[in-house]
């Protein structure tokens, strides 16, 4: 993948949309989400595990806000299909649940996990099907994706029947509003040093743009993640519009409908400067409640960072005396600190835990202090170059670390819900394990162009070319199949159907399934490739 050290982010000086510059669009660049959205170190099975959790609060802010009872058929853009699957086992009535996604390994993951989905691997704006047929369509942490909103939304009213329900949720989840992790503040805008391809709509922008699309706005909610999240993160705010069909999108819009000069300034300020107020509050709560006589700052080797630390500290009315850990042995620390109780060794930039822990045993009197993010966020870096020469700090830098929502500078929005309540009480549960060796993603590229060429064929060809892996499907697991040779966790076999409905099959959604499974469970090298000069992948480790 190219990285490029031009891409700027910039606030709209008409609406105050946070955009990024030159943008990836993924209709366009198609092979973006095909290469390079899912990687070894994030699969599209292990984020579908995240999302997983996702859907319990997604069900507790919506169950009581949509009229489930007139919702049949539903779909979810841009996921690995977890929050399709709630809908369709927790709403009574839903009777169809669609996931569309680009990525092909997003596709693998639902097909795989989630056999009685329909999986349909496509850009959205791109995507096709009945007008009209849909009762609600949803897009759970996805529309940052989104390059071009009103596209999108005018597919969105295209397929929704009239007075069918658009919902968008948006947590801001990637720099990290506002956010707890194991009961500490933590702020850090890592996407905005490189993550994927992202807008940061408000919440004023996905009103405007839902209205501008033929929507009216039902409910505009916020709902806090409560204690006892699995992975640490209770207090992030996940933010729902909730839209229904009125009419049809605007057919020429004017700039001025977007403008919004509040918001413009707000944007600016809260991209800007919200880590630098995070660290100023936190720095006063720390100097306020443990009046240290004397500080030291133990960086990454991030210099200009820890020098702006030095300056925030200053401005406190404390100084500190730098170390760069690269060039000063941890075990000579408390030679050069003094280990004297009022003495506050704080550790700045990327620290793994087992350092950090290295560090505290050294000291019996003095106070360490790991402001480090948590490992998961870590790799980032901490501020990004602006226009001007100047740097923008992309990480907060906290040493107070008791629970005291005055860290933060903005206020929060008031939510729907208690933090008190669990996560155990929404009903979440761990999942069963599910693993996947890395790299059989290359059945989800074979299976996708094979099921796109058989689609070609006649009837009777077609036929001949499934049955072998409609035959391998049904049959017990190969011993030189991928799942026997790796001993890998999958769920049941998958339902299997007819091949007379296979041979039938208009999608590729209804033949790439049984394609997939037949190749995870059944003896590849024994089974001829239907399709002249199309070679069977070699499975293996890259």
């Amino acid at each position: 993948m190219l990285v490029s050290d031009k891409i700027m982010v910039v606030v709209c000086a008409n609406c105050g949309t946070v955009y990024e510059t030159p943008q990836i669009k993924i209709d366009n660049l198609s092979d973006y989400a095909r290469e390079y959205y899912y990687t070894d170190a994030n699969t599209a099975w292990h984020h579908d595990d995240l999302q997983y959790i996702w859907t319990f609060y997604n069900w507790e802010a919506l169950r009581e806000r949509l009229p489930w009872q007139e919702i049949h058929r539903v779909m979810d853009v841009g996921a690995a299909g977890a929050w399709a699957q709630a809908m369709l086992m927790n709403a009574p009535d839903v009777i169809e649940s669609v996931l569309v996604e680009p990525s092909p390994q997003a596709i693998f993951n639902c097909e795989i996990r989630y056999p009685k989905l329909r999986a349909e691997l496509s850009v959205f704006e791109e995507f096709e099907d009945e007008p009209g047929s849909y009762d609600l369509i949803t897009f759970c942490s996805s529309f940052y994706s989104i390059t071009d909103p009103l596209d999108a939304l005018a597919n969105v009213n295209r397929l929704l029947r009239q007075g069918g329900f658009l919902v968008m949720c948006f947590s801001n989840v990637a720099i990290h509003l506002e956010h707890w992790v194991d009961g500490a503040p933590w702020v850090h805008m890592s996407h905005l040093i490189r993550g994927v391809p992202v807008i940061y709509y408000s919440t004023v922008s996905y009103r405007k743009f839902a209205e501008l699309s033929g929507f009216e706005i039902i409910e505009d909610i916020t709902f806090e993640i409560p204690d006892g999240d699995p992975r640490g993160l209770a207090g992030t705010q996940l933010n729902f519009v909730v839209a229904k069909k009125v009419g049809l999108p605007a057919t020429q819009i004017d700039s001025e409908a977007l403008r919004d000069q509040e918001e413009v300034e707000r944007s600016f300020t809260l991209f800007t400067q919200f880590c630098e107020r995070v660290t100023e509050k936190s720095l006063g709560l720390f100097f306020q409640k443990f009046r240290p006589s004397q500080i030291i700052l133990i960086h990454d080797g991030d210099e200009a960072y820890a020098r702006w630390v030095n300056q925030k500290l200053a401005k406190c009315g404390g100084t500190a005396l730098l170390l760069d850990r690269n060039t000063v042995p941890l075990e000579h620390l408390p030679d050069i600190a003094g280990d004297e109780a009022g003495t506050y060794v704080l550790l700045a930039g990327d620290w793994y835990a087992n350092s950090a822990e290295r560090v505290e045993a050294l000291f019996q009197r003095a106070n360490v202090i790991n402001c480090s993010p948590p490992i998961g966020f870590q790799g980032y870096g901490n501020w990004l170059p602006s226009v001007q020469g100047g740097a923008i700090i992309t990480r907060a830098f906290c040493p107070y670390y008791s629970l005291d929502e005055r860290i933060f500078p903005f206020e929060k929005r008031p939510s729907i819900n208690s933090r008190k309540v669990t996560a155990q009480e929404l009903g979440y549960a761990p999942r069963p394990e599910f693993m996947l060796p890395r790299w059989v993603s290359e059945v989800a590229y074979y299976a996708d162009d094979l099921a796109a060429h058989l689609l070609t064929l006649p009837v009777d060809d077609r036929r001949t070319a499934l049955k072998p892996f409609h035959d391998m499907a049904r049959a017990e697991v190969s011993p030189n199949s991928i799942i026997a040779q790796f001993d890998e966790m999958l769920p049941a076999e998958r339902d299997t159907i007819s091949l007379g409905s296979l041979v039938a099959a208009t999608r590729k959604s209804y033949l790439r399934p049984l394609l997939q499974w037949a190749l995870l469970r059944g003896d590849i090298e024994q089974l001829d490739d239907p399709r002249e000069g199309f070679n069977l992948p070699t499975f293996g480790p890259n």
